[in-house]
Formats: structure tokens, sequence, C-alpha cells
């Protein structure tokens, strides 16, 4: 027989709550879980995922779920020149992103709340070789 989720089954529904509105608002898993503990319930950062996953409607990124992805618009370019000045913006807005999200999972390595943000380091690392080369990387062909 399965076990019960201990989330779900928590007597106090204002823990379940805030442990709730902590992953909505974009707290980590690991955040939620320790809060939790704090206030008496034993639960992995783990269930605090499946919890989230498998009983709520709270679509939550990490990099262990697959990204949401919204799809807009398709972007209308004349020419070649509006290409370059959108790809430009583009990468220095992910670079703008990226170094936010290194600096707060590094913070959170720093603290022994996460594992050091390797991929996040070498995403970032990409992006600045595109933002920088981004003629060697991008070859347009007329």
């Amino acid at each position: 027989m399965a076990r019960k989720c201990v989330i779900c089954n928590v007597e106090r529904s204002e823990l379940r709550e805030n442990i709730e509105g902590l992953i909505d608002d974009g707290g980590s898993y690991v955040e939620a879980a320790k809060m939790a503990n704090d206030n008496g319930l034993d639960v992995s950062h783990t269930s605090v995922q499946r919890h989230i996953e498998n009983h709520t409607q709270i679509k939550y990124c990490s990099h262990q779920s697959d990204p949401l992805v919204e799809i807009g618009e398709p972007i209308k370019i004349k020419s070649w020149d509006q290409v370059d000045t959108l790809m430009n913006d583009q990468l220095r807005e992910i670079m703008g992103n990226l170094t936010l999200i290194c600096n707060n999972k590094l913070k959170s390595y720093m603290k022994g709340e996460a594992k050091f943000p390797k991929d996040e380091f070498a995403t970032m690392r990409n992006t600045y070789a595109m933002l920088n080369k981004k003629g060697d990387v991008f070859e347009v062909k007329d």
C-alpha cells in the first residue's frame, strides 16, 4: 500500500499552506522542508517536491523538472540588422537573469542548503561567449 502524503495529512492546515505558499513564491524545496522541520513536521525536500508536483496546481521550475515554456507570437524581422539587435538584447537579458540565479544559488550553497551551481555557471559562461562572439557562433547565410 502506498504511503500517504505527509504534507497533505498534516493536522495544522496553516503549515501546509505556508509550505505551499513558500514554493509558490519561488522558494526552494530545501527551504520549504527546513521551514516544515522548524515547525515540527519531519519531511525531506523530496517529500515537499512530490507533494507540490502530485497534490497541488503549483508549477515550479527547477533543474530537476521540465522548464515551463510559454509560446508567444512569432517575431517579425525584416532585416538581418534586426536579428543582430534582437539577439544582442535577448542575450543581455539572459545574462542578467543568469547572474541573479547564480548569485542566489551560490548563497544557498554557502549556507549548505544546495549543491554548487556548476551547471548554472556553465550556462552563464556559454551565454557570455555567445554574446561576445555572436558572429562566430551564429553564422548568417543569405
